[in-house]
């Protein structure tokens, strides 16, 4: 089923990173999207984003939240392409990007930016939408706790 929800960190001015279309293979075997991201003048836009694991991507990103440590990286297993979030000093937060493409030429793109905690709480919250959208005849999974 695929989820008219982004998942997205980002501010009412602008999106750090989105996934848009997010779909749950009917398998269970992992998820996909629509990629863009953003850093200072750069941008991937609308990259096809493959993705494992977005249970427990949210739920280290929680404990990130909660903790002010920890890392979150959302990747397929056996794939280059990844978002890494992770917690530094007094509360920023590093976001990483590593995406390529192989057909017809090799490209790659590396990208990071810092912010802050504070943008958290609606990442947490977007994904969370997303994987009730997808759960359709899913099995249920637990959900993390949704910050204040």
């Amino acid at each position: 089923m695929l989820s008219t929800t982004k998942i997205t960190l980002g501010s009412d001015d602008a999106d750090y990173f989105s996934i848009s279309s997010v779909e749950r293979f009917s398998d269970d075997s992992g998820w996909r999207g629509l990629l863009t991201m953003r850093s200072a003048p750069f941008a991937l836009i609308g990259h096809k984003f493959y993705f494992d694991d977005l249970l427990e991507f949210r739920d280290r990103i929680y404990s990130i939240y909660k903790n002010l440590e920890g890392i979150a990286i959302l990747r397929p297993r056996y794939e280059q392409d990844c978002i890494e979030v992770t917690a530094t000093t007094r509360g920023h937060i590093s976001v990483k990007g590593h995406f390529e493409t192989f057909t017809p030429e090799v490209n790659r793109i590396d990208m990071e930016f810092t912010l802050d905690q504070t943008f958290l709480p609606a990442l947490i919250s977007s994904i969370n939408r997303v994987i009730e959208e997808t759960q359709s005849e899913q099995p249920a999974h637990g959900d993390a706790e949704e910050s204040e």
